[in-house]
Order: C-alpha cells, then structure tokens, then sequence
C-alpha cells in the first residue's frame, strides 16, 4: 500500500476547502436571493396595506367617504373643511404611489404589485379632484416622480370607467 506524500494530502485538503467554499458560495447566494424575493414581497404588501388602510378608514367612516366622493368629482362645491379633509386623502394616495415608484424603481417591489397600484392610478387619475390636486400640489412630490406621472400616467387611458354618483 501506498502512502501519500506530503505534497498529495495538501493538494487534497485544498480540494476539499475549494468544495466546501464553492457549496458555501452557492448557499449564500441562494440565501440572498430567497432574502431579496421576501424584501420585494414585504415592500409590495406595505404599500397594498398603506392603500388598503385609506379604503378601509373611507368604508368605516360615511361622511369621509361622502368628503371623498364629492370631493373626487367637483372640489369647488365642497366647505373648506371637507376640501382640506379631500385634500389629505388624495395626498396619501399619491404618496403611496410615489413610495411605491421608487421601490420599484430600486427593484424592491414586484411587477405585480406595481401594476395594481399603477392600474388603480389609471383609474382615477381622469377624476376632475384628482386632476385638481396634482395641477395645484405636484410641486410637493419629487421632481422624477412628476415627470413619470406626467410622461406615463396622465396620457395612458385606464382600462375600465366608474362613476360614483
């Protein structure tokens, strides 16, 4: 029987380190990718339950909802009151929006989530108070993102129509 040299046993400890870094490598990226699919899914449920939390606070309040509603369809003939509270609501709504553009944008967010938000958008972007307060309050939202909604969401038509009254 053969014994090995020296020189052959530290060539196949270095063989067996090079599997155990390689099997290391490819355990961590696959860690990495599973951590950065979870981070795309978390950003993209924030974002759905930040817009989930405005309907619902909307449905469990009639009168906001009203504010809301005749706000989203003529602002000049609401009190100043219910203006300010209209003025809020949509502020949120285009906050979200623009969160949601930077994380996609950073890759955070998943198509899907970006197209349902961007769809809901579309939909009611033709609203004359929501017309009303990116005319008047765009100045309030980043520059990048002013120039995303004017250039692709203000000409695009949304897929479906509604009419709340």
């Amino acid at each position: 029987m053969e014994i090995a040299t020296l020189g052959q046993v530290h060539y196949f400890a270095a063989l067996l380190i090079g599997i155990a870094v390689a099997l290391s490598l490819i355990y961590v990226g696959a860690q990495i990718r599973e951590y950065t699919r979870m981070l795309r899914f978390n950003a993209g449920d924030n974002v759905i339950q930040k817009l989930r939390e405005i309907y619902t606070l909307m449905a469990q309040d009639g009168a906001l909802a009203d504010i809301y509603r005749n706000g989203t369809h003529d602002i000049d003939n609401i009190s100043v009151g219910d203006k300010f509270r209209y003025i809020l609501i949509v502020h949120n709504f285009f906050r979200v929006y623009e969160d949601a553009y930077y994380q996609k944008k950073e890759g955070r967010l998943h198509p899907r989530h970006w197209h349902g938000i961007t769809e809901q958008f579309l939909f009611l972007k033709d609203l004359p108070g929501f017309q009303a307060f990116w005319r008047d309050r765009k100045f309030l939202f980043s520059d990048e993102f002013c120039n995303y909604y004017d250039k692709e969401v203000v000409p695009t038509q949304a897929h479906t129509r509604f009419d709340y009254q």
